[in-house]
């Protein structure tokens, strides 16, 4: 049995909720609205399922100032999204856990489902929200109806369905920094029986990061996201939805602020070059110097075709979906300064399909039933065996050393294939009338394949090989074939292997209502397949390899209509055990990124959504999250110089009982919504605050990373009726700075032996790479409808 945390917390944690509801009068004639929900493949009141569900609507959303999925963590405290170097390198975790951001080559433990469609990576979600009409977040793991990837949780984004008339939604925006947000959702009938709907969006924005010598600016938003759907009622039994989607993002959306670490050999080495003292960390205004912007072009497309056939007493549901990405400019200056010592320039591409087919029975029966069959196969391909993926426009001697030379080129490669079939199902048995049983089970396979290459060459293309140093004609520097994964005698790096999983996930829960309140508890489990580490760097095969990651989740909830249905409180508390987790890591010696299984891991917390329609015209909304994430097992990992970690005999780092990264013991957000009637239609007002304490936001546990905190306050007003809705709107009203995300400077890392040597007193180890997050902005949002 899951031991149960301090009983003190559990009670804090529910008489703070309580407390939202005050000592209003239960007699009204108003009420808050039914929220019904998808999340177990089937239309239901999210106040009958029995597990933890945060489901956001289309107002919701668009009040709150959301823009994309990765928004919505200011919404959902047990959700938290980063992405760092690249959009297709974001990391999803719900809970405290999820996989880090270092590679698209790992999958995902946070699944993410648009319209049914699962995902591969996340970047398929992570795109600007178009035609949305909810987005559900499952949590805790969903191995038996969503199987693949979802052993944290799931993101199920669901679309604007089929019109019954003509529809027309235009809105514009503009705001500051040059803000102009354009957005189409139109939709009709062609027949009685054929529909359609099509929906764009045009996103740009300038730069919120200067050049502190060329007043470029950086981390400008150009996106661009279109989607066209196609609905047929072909008979009384059978309906058709084909969807297509396109989305682009072509910007340098990821450039990352540089911290050179004052009085260190690094630090002086660069004023020495560049003329200026190194940037210091309390420097707080988003002023970078690069020697070129970070690029992270990304182009998403794809479709679905569902079918839905109703055979009388069941309903056989089939969606058959293709999807793919590319990204084809990575750059990014690894040094962060005009000196150019460093550069990398990654490219991805992935094609990938799936098949879902289920039956279901009708629902309201003594025995309600989904079963089903799922089938996935991707292929994914990293780098070009023909392209540069870094180099170095510098020369850089260290202790008689050549570490970099002007021409140095290093390529790399690297290929996955994955394909996999599952079978599953899931039942319910309604007792009576307040009591009800539900179990499932899953049955995965899973074949996997990869292959990685990486070989060095100086300026001339002359490759790093032992004839070619004992005769001179290699001039480059030793850096890269020193990272590369290359032999002392200079052969490439070129490895492969495969691998075969399969697993059984499941589900149980009981729920019994007391009058209109739920109470439940469940056991649900998930299981994510193994693979292999495809980066560069000298590790053979045999260390490339992780096992499968498998969870165990505890839940015991309540789900409360009180005050004659104006008020709502869900609480749970959870109690998941991770084995085998797949961490990333990340090596500074030789600045490569890896995985490794964390031998078991343990989040514990209490989940808290409350809301109170305080009266007609006032609704105050309260959801927090206590958290209690802790490797139990875990030796082995990557920790930063200056971590604070204890380091054993082996030279491993040893975070055993240490918090997770990206794990804040609490965080939440407080919201309240004020409408009342003005001029044949109504004045809104809104406002809401998220936060989370203090957590650690970098793999290798850096002390620079180990205080991040942040709390956002965003507000809008606005007039609406039937027609137009117009409205001024704030985020980060306050200027909140903190950076998301930190990685080590792999530049600095290799003046720290200087530092040593000149007794300098200092660490460029401390050096640091970055990212911000989005200052205060304002702006103006004009919306018709017709």
């Amino acid at each position: 049995m899951p031991k149960i945390f301090n009983r003190s917390a559990l009670t804090c944690a529910i008489s703070s909720a309580l407390l939202l509801l005050g000592n209003s009068a239960s007699a009204n004639d108003f009420a808050l609205e039914e929220i019904v929900v998808t999340a177990q493949k089937r239309a239901q009141s999210i106040q009958e399922i029995p597990m933890s569900v945060s489901a956001l609507s289309e107002d919701a959303l668009k009040t709150s100032g959301v823009e994309s999925v990765a928004d919505i963590q200011s919404m959902v405290p047990a959700l938290n999204i980063v992405s760092s170097n690249s959009p297709a390198q974001s990391s999803i975790s719900i809970r405290g856990a999820g996989t880090g951001a270092a590679d698209p080559t790992l999958e995902p433990s946070v699944g993410v489902f648009v319209d049914g469609v699962f995902m591969p990576r996340s970047i398929f979600g992570l795109s600007d929200l178009v035609s949305i009409d909810r987005v559900e977040i499952l949590l805790g793991p969903q191995g038996t109806l969503y199987g693949k990837n979802t052993n944290a949780g799931v993101i199920s984004v669901h679309t604007k369905g089929m019109p019954d008339s003509f529809e027309l939604d235009i809105e514009q925006s503009f705001g500051s920094d040059s803000l102009s947000d354009s957005k189409l959702d139109v939709g009709g009938l062609i027949t009685d029986d054929l529909g359609y709907r099509f929906s764009a969006r045009n996103r740009r924005k300038d730069g919120v990061m200067e050049d502190e010598f060329t007043n470029a600016e950086y981390n400008a938003v150009d996106k661009q996201s279109y989607r066209g759907q196609l609905f047929w009622n072909a008979s009384e039994d059978l309906s058709v939805r084909a969807i297509s989607y396109y989305s682009l993002s072509d910007s340098n959306q990821s450039q990352d602020e540089v911290h050179i670490e004052p009085g260190s050999a690094y630090a002086g080495y660069t004023a020495a070059f560049l003329g200026a003292e190194a940037p210091e960390a309390d420097v707080k205004d988003r002023k970078v110097a690069p020697t070129e912007a970070a690029q992270g072009r990304v182009e998403v497309q794809g479709a679905s075709i569902q079918f839905e056939y109703d055979l009388g007493d069941y309903l056989l549901t089939s969606i058959t979906a293709y999807q793919e990405w590319e990204q084809d400019n990575g750059y990014v200056d690894n040094d962060s300064t005009r000196l150019d010592i460093s550069y990398s320039n990654a490219a991805f591409n992935e094609e990938s399909i799936s098949q879902e087919i289920r039956i279901s029975s009708p629902g309201g029966e003594t025995i309600d039933w989904i079963a089903g069959g799922f089938y996935f196969k991707s292929d994914l391909e990293g780098g070009d065996p023909s392209s540069v993926f870094a180099g170095s426009n510098h020369d850089l001697n260290l202790g008689g050393t050549q570490l970099f030379s002007p021409g140095d080129q290093m390529v790399w490669n690297q290929t996955f294939s994955s394909e996999s079939i599952a079978l599953f199902g899931q039942a319910t048995w309604n007792l009576s009338e307040q009591t009800a049983i539900t179990a499932g089970l899953r049955y995965n396979q899973e074949e996997k394949e990869f292959t990685a290459y990486s070989d060095t060459f100086d300026a001339d293309g002359t490759a790093f090989r032992l004839a070619n140093l004992l005769d001179g004609s290699y001039t480059g520097g030793f850096f890269y074939p020193t990272i590369s994964g290359q032999t002392t005698l200079g052969d490439a790096m070129h490895v492969a292997d495969d691998r075969k999983d399969s697993d059984v996930t499941g589900m149980i829960s009981i729920s019994h209502f007391i009058d209109d309140h739920m109470i439940y508890a469940s056991i649900a489990s998930g299981s994510k397949s193994g693979g292999f580490n495809g980066s560069f760097g000298a590790v053979p095969v045999s260390d490339r390899e992780y096992e499968s990651e498998n969870t165990v989740n505890y839940e015991i909830g309540a789900k409360l209509d009180l005050m004659d249905g104006r008020a709502r409180v869900n609480v749970a508390y959870f109690y998941t055990e991770y084995k085998d987790f797949q961490a990333t890591t990340f090596d500074p010696v030789s600045v490569a990124f890896g995985v490794i299984n964390a031998g078991r891991q343990v989040t514990q917390g209490v989940d808290v959504d409350a809301s109170y329609l305080a009266t007609e015209n006032l609704t105050l909304s309260v959801k927090f999250e206590y958290l209690d994430a802790r490797y139990k097992d875990f030796t082995g990992a990557n920790c930063a110089l200056n971590s604070g970690e204890f380091i054993n005999t082996d030279g491993d780092c040893v975070l055993d009982d240490e918090r997770m990264e990206s794990a804040p013991n609490w965080s939440g957000s407080v919201a309240a919504d004020y409408i009342v009637a003005m001029n044949e239609g109504e004045l809104y007002l809104h406002g809401d605050l998220s936060f989370k304490t203090s957590h650690i936001s970098d793999p290798t546990r850096s002390a620079a990373s180990q205080d991040t905190r942040y709390e956002l306050l965003n507000a809008r007003m606005g007039w609406r009726n039937d027609s137009w809705d117009v409205s001024l709107w704030g985020k980060n009203l306050t200027d909140d700075y903190y950076a998301s995300a930190h990685t080590s400077n792999l530049v600095g890392n290799a003046f720290d032996g200087v530092d040593t040597f000149l007794g300098t007193g200092k660490s460029s180890s401390n050096s640091y790479r970055r990212w911000i997050n989005e200052p205060r902005s304002w702006g103006m949002s004009v919306q018709y409808k017709l």
